[in-house]
């Protein structure tokens, strides 16, 4: 029997009741149907979700068709506006919800529509444009496709397949940091950026993707940690998401007949690249043992592992069909031997075994890695088609190597730490273990300075703005963004009149200080914080240091080279001598007039 409204006291008594459907069943396309006398309570989940065991979520969507042409212009002048050829249909209409006041939310919506689809072409566009790395922007499988679909709907999110509108909605969250619109306020960006993250993470949690093991939850598990996972690896947000999308690839797999479902072609076999970089680069830098086994990327690889090869030994690298496919070969096979040297460092650091056997161990397979970087890079500047491939390898290999270098570095400070409160007395055997871990110290310091002084001239050709891309890093994938800052410390902290690190003393220091001070401002647009400020700061006051020693025509060339940390003496002599063993380095020499030009030249 109907209720009689007349007599009911509630507001609602005043019309009849708006019919509601929760986010969860409007994606699953099912009949949603409230207790009775809930039918208009968004705090209360449907039936079906309760059924289902899922997180019920109402969004509040307009249900009027007022005019609204003084709002719009009111908020278009508070919020800025978009070109209207980038005005898509506004179906992307709740992501900015909660970021301006209520009596705005059309024009939420009005905005929402273009810049969705501007931040997934920008992602997109530049997932395509940056490197041959297997699938190195993010982990999203079949680029091309997932654009092709969202254009075939008009480019609208409701009419996509419920996963691939978290896909997007992912999507969105990631670019966003970088690609909303350059004149926003900060505060007004940054509180996009969370926005849309929570929009994202709640249809996650709606759709169920951590309970149930299915490909499709995988990209977007693993977009959602490279979110939280750029900024800094230690974030304690991002582990959950990398832990799911591992054990779900692990259950997919013993499910698999043929027990390889991740590498089946077109679309396992790109997850699986991203799963073992984002796992392995991310437990060397926290000093974590990775959830992947050994035998797990292995087994990935095939039987007989990576093969290192010498770019430069390998003939044909010149031809266009033949070329192609064996530079990629040979990237590939660089590639998988980085991501064996990472995860055996992560496996190490994560360990209180720090001898002398195991880190020269590491160090010998850097090695290898850094010649095979230098070849790769000069053979890049011959013509031909495989150059740019070889080059990107090239240099985003020896980035990575570098920041395995500073875990290292990081990795010997704590057990010199833990040394030296145990030195006491006369005993002997505490004190040469604390020597040693002086010596390895000073040698893993000077190995990172080294590394870094010689790979990032050759960045030089670079010079976009690009924050997919800041010195050859791949934030949130190869490094964080901490990461990169602590290397750029590290350079502001060398000394000038070094020439292993700067042939021409404060030139040489000037030209790569201006450098990666722009990288790093260029990246603070997207990630500000309080150790950019203060790693710009750094930077900053070596460069006003180095203009006036060239004012005055000292070229910092000459004079005693200090040490910057403990022991200084005992350091440098175990890092002579074990240099004195090691092949020599590449030098990079720069002239005076190419202090702001992109080129090159290996000396």
């Amino acid at each position: 029997m109907p209720r009689d409204l007349a007599t009911d006291s509630s507001p609602l008594a005043i019309r009849d009741p708006v019919s509601l459907a929760c986010e969860t069943c409007r994606l699953r396309k099912v009949r949603c149907e409230r207790p009775p006398g809930f039918e208009s309570d968004s705090n209360t989940a449907c039936k079906a979700c309760m059924r289902k065991g899922v997180q019920c979520v109402y969004v509040d969507r307009p249900k009027t068709r007022n005019r609204s042409g003084r709002i719009l212009e009111e908020a278009r002048a508070r919020y800025g506006t978009v070109p209207p050829a980038a005005v898509a249909p506004s179906s992307d209409l709740a992501l900015l919800r909660p970021v301006v006041p209520a009596q705005d939310s059309l024009v939420q919506q009005e905005l929402a529509s273009s810049i969705g689809s501007r931040l997934l072409a920008h992602w997109l566009g530049a997932a395509q444009t940056r490197t041959y790395l297997p699938d190195e922007n993010s982990p999203l499988v079949l680029f091309i496709a997932l654009i092709e679909r969202y254009d075939a709907l008009d480019r609208r999110l409701d009419r996509l397949a419920p996963a691939d509108q978290l896909l997007c909605r992912s999507i969105y969250a990631a670019a966003a940091p970088a690609y909303l619109p350059s004149h926003w306020p900060g505060d007004k960006r940054r509180a996009i950026v969370k926005q849309l993250c929570r929009d994202a993470e709640r249809l996650a949690d709606g759709l169920a993707i951590w309970r149930k093991a299915d490909l499709t939850h995988i990209a977007p598990l693993l977009t959602l940690y490279k979110i939280h996972n750029t900024d800094d690896a230690n974030a304690e947000e991002a582990l959950p998401y990398l832990s799911a999308a591992i054990a779900q690839c692990r259950q997919l797999d013993r499910r698999s007949a043929a027990g390889r479902a991740l590498v089946t072609p077109g679309t396992g076999a790109w997850i699986s690249w991203t799963l073992i970089m984002m796992d392995v680069f991310g437990a060397v830098e926290r000093a974590q043992p990775p959830h992947l086994s050994r035998d797990e990327v292995l087994r990935f690889f095939g039987t007989n592992g990576p093969v290192l090869r010498d770019p430069s030994s390998v003939p044909g690298l010149d031809t266009l069909d033949e070329g192609d496919r064996l530079s990629k070969r040979i990237a590939l096979g660089a590639f998988s031997t980085l991501l064996l040297l990472a995860h055996d460092a992560a496996t190490i650091t994560a360990t209180s075994d720090c001898s002398r056997y195991v880190l020269e161990g590491l160090w010998a397979q850097l090695e290898s890695l850094y010649r095979w970087c230098r070849s790769a890079v000069v053979l890049s500047r011959t013509a031909g088609s495989s150059s740019d491939r070889l080059y990107w390898y090239g240099i985003v290999i020896w980035s990575t190597c570098t920041a395995i270098e500073l875990s290292l570095v990081t990795f010997i400070g704590l057990n010199l730490a833990r040394s030296a409160r145990t030195l006491a007395g006369d005993d002997a055997t505490v004190s040469r273990r604390f020597d040693e871990l002086v010596g390895l110290s000073a040698i893993a310091q000077r190995r990172v300075e080294t590394q870094l002084c010689s790979y990032i001239p050759h960045t030089f050709r670079d010079t976009d703005r690009d924050w997919l891309n800041t010195l050859a890093f791949i934030p949130g994938i190869t490094a964080s963004i901490s990461r990169i800052l602590d290397l750029a410390q590290t350079l502001a902290r060398t000394s000038v009149p070094d020439p292993a690190l700067f042939p021409r003393g404060a030139i040489d220091r000037l030209r790569m200080l201006d450098y990666v001070k722009s990288q790093i401002r260029n990246l603070g647009e997207a990630y500000p914080s309080t150790k950019l400020r203060q790693t710009i700061d750094m930077l900053h006051g070596e460069q006003r240091r180095m203009q006036d020693m060239l004012a005055t025509g000292d070229l910092g060339l000459g004079r005693s080279v200090s040490s910057s940390f403990p022991h200084a003496q005992m350091g440098s002599l175990a890092a002579h001598n074990w240099r004195a063993s090691q092949p020599s380095f590449e030098p990079i020499a720069f002239s005076p007039e190419e202090s702001h030009s992109t080129q090159w030249q290996a000396q």
